[in-house]
């Protein structure tokens, strides 16, 4: 209740659970975190691709 969130409080509902993924993870992977930089070469490269594409 009392963490950070960008932009203000994040207000949630009181009789409302707060979401959770049940899925099995593999605690030894490292999450993937890309930059914004990242993320336009990743998006100029698949607009390229598809301009490609007959």
């Amino acid at each position: 209740m009392h963490d950070s969130s960008v932009g203000g409080p994040l207000l949630w509902p009181a009789d409302e659970p707060w979401p959770y993924c049940e899925e099995q993870h593999d605690s030894r992977v490292e999450p993937v975190v890309h930059s914004p930089d990242d993320i336009r070469l990743l998006r100029r490269d698949q607009a390229a691709a598809e301009e490609r594409l007959p």
